[in-house]
């Protein structure tokens, strides 16, 4: 699904443009500032991997990898804290924390979380992903507005949330929670069924990207210098549009998420 989505119309650089028998002429925009490099911070970086049923086989495996990378490959001043989502009680918060994988006490405390979701967790059942989010989101501090750290939100799994539905007012109030404190959402989307709408859609709306990855094919390492550019990707946030010269009777939306120099926005 994500990846058919690729090859359609509005994927296209330029303006889409629509114009219907009777009324007046329709526009989608990509939107790509430029903007300077972003200089390098400490990034406190939430890693939640999905344990439900449609994670079984090479994406349960790709999951636990993906995470291991991370952690080794964490900088000096990288902080990451380890979930798992499934239904409400299986929901966890492995390291309780943000740990430093650089740290004597923290890596050890990091290791043994992982080694708990390898060894306890199993891909069963469905997820309240919703609920995760949420509860995800305040495991960050409640520092609206500061830029001394990065904070990134890595998501490994469908997107679905069928134990406990999320719809587009659901995923608007996420957003803008992400949005609130900068937590920018990068999903990678695995499993055997994908929710385009939330994993594009949360990605989008907070200065995130889609990390697409052929996880029987890429090599981890390669898979792992993609993320690492996504990562360091400056965001815009609370962008204006000015449309100078030109006859608009309506623009949506009218709040414009944060925007990417590197991956234009619809």
């Amino acid at each position: 699904q994500l990846a058919e989505a690729t090859q359609s119309r509005f994927a296209l650089p330029g303006v889409v443009t629509y114009l219907p028998v009777q009324g007046d002429l329709y526009f989608a925009l990509q939107l790509k500032p430029k903007l300077d490099p972003t200089p390098q911070r400490p990034r406190d970086i939430l890693i939640m991997l999905s344990t439900s049923a449609t994670q079984a086989g090479p994406s349960w495996i790709a999951g636990h990898q993906i995470a291991d990378a991370l952690i080794q490959t964490a900088t000096d001043n990288d902080r990451i804290s380890l979930w798992t989502v499934n239904e409400p009680k299986f929901t966890k918060n492995l390291t309780k924390e943000f740990l430093s994988p650089k740290g004597v006490g923290d890596g050890v405390r990091l290791r043994d979380a992982l080694k708990q979701y390898r060894t306890k967790e199993a891909p069963i059942g469905n997820t309240d992903l919703k609920n995760a989010l949420a509860e995800a989101i305040k495991a960050f501090d409640d520092s609206k507005g500061r830029d001394d750290r990065q904070r990134i939100l890595l998501f490994l799994g469908d997107g679905l949330s069928t134990h406990n539905p999320m719809n587009e007012a659901d995923r608007l109030k996420i957003a803008r929670q992400l949005v609130e404190r900068k937590i920018a959402f990068f999903p990678v989307p695995l499993g055997t069924q994908l929710n385009p709408e939330t994993l594009h859609g949360l990605a989008t709306s907070t200065g995130g990207v889609v990390l697409r990855t052929r996880i029987e094919e890429e090599k981890l390492v390669e898979a792992l210098k993609r993320y690492e550019t996504a990562f360091a990707g400056s965001i815009l946030y609370s962008p204006k549009l000015q449309l100078a010269g030109a006859t608009v009777v309506d623009s949506f939306p009218t709040v414009l998420p944060p925007l990417r120099s590197d991956s234009p926005t619809l």
